[in-house]
């Protein structure tokens, strides 16, 4: 049954766009089915209009995640296996922009920023993620400012993902 509520709520999506809003507003549910629903009903979406309703939507670390898993989509399948043995092999990688990456990219540069400490670790999370290496800079600012520990371990984790080498001395003196 639910299997079919979050696929149901995908299709309604995909096929009227402006429903999107209403469909991402289960990530506001106290209830916590509803919200992993809500997730399981967005992901591999890549829709510009999804997107656009999950900036729009109240932050929070599930809307940011679901964001940072939208930062591009997977090349198109070639037809080839991924060999005998698929489990051993990652994923392919999320290579392709569409309409939205730009828009994720910078909803999530923007959450590093916010007053939240919940939020601001989400966003350091999404880089995990994108690999975004323009957050570099901004990761480092952060780093120097930022009180909540939590946070401060993101973007240590995040800055290593990215490979910034310009992080060298920041992660010297941590």
């Amino acid at each position: 049954v639910r299997y079919a509520a979050f696929t149901a709520l995908n299709r309604m999506g995909r096929a009227r766009p402006e429903m999107w809003g209403y469909i991402v507003a289960g990530l506001e549910s106290p209830k916590p089915l509803v919200r992993e629903g809500t997730l399981y009903a967005l992901r591999e979406t890549y829709d510009e209009a999804l997107v656009k309703a999950l900036i729009a939507a109240p932050k929070s670390a599930e809307s940011l995640a679901a964001l940072a898993e939208l930062h591009r989509s997977p090349a198109p399948w070639k037809g080839q296996w991924w060999g005998t043995q698929p489990v051993a092999q990652p994923r392919p990688a999320k290579a392709v922009e569409y309409a939205g990456t730009k828009l994720v990219l910078e909803a999530l540069r923007a959450a590093l920023a916010d007053s939240n400490a919940a939020i601001r670790r989400a966003a350091v999370e999404s880089v995990l993620v994108t690999k975004d290496l323009e957050t570099a800079k901004s990761l480092r600012e952060l780093f120097a400012k930022e009180s909540d520990v939590e946070v401060r371990k993101g973007i240590l984790r995040a800055l290593g993902t990215v490979k910034d080498a310009a992080a060298s001395e920041l992660v010297a003196s941590a």
